[in-house]
């Protein structure tokens, strides 16, 4: 399939390449943040003993809202990073059906 490109298609190659540069270094991201996100959540449980409503008193704690907003800001950015995803996704799809066409 590679084999029969010509050389005008070359520009299009190139953008493939890019946009699966683009998708892996978006999906290594995604990992990263969803091991951050991971560890937070174990750390979060580990302060909390499981669960924090099921004990009968406990004073507030700085480091367990310092990490529910971390937790939450991991989880707004997870968001952002698989909509990113989606999007480089489409258009990949795109220029591969344009890269047919031109064939």
């Amino acid at each position: 399939m590679w084999a029969a490109t010509e050389p005008s298609s070359q520009p299009t190659l190139l953008t493939k390449k890019q946009v699966k540069k683009e998708m892996e270094r978006l999906s290594q991201e995604l990992q990263l943040m969803t091991n951050h996100r991971n560890e937070l959540r174990d750390r979060l449980l580990f302060l909390s003993d499981g669960n924090v409503d099921n004990r009968s008193y406990h004073k507030p704690n700085p480091l367990y809202e310092k990490l529910t907003l971390e937790h939450k800001q991991v989880m707004w950015e997870l968001k952002i990073f698989e909509s990113e995803k989606t999007e480089a996704s489409e258009k990949f799809s795109e220029l591969t059906k344009e890269t047919v066409f031109y064939r």
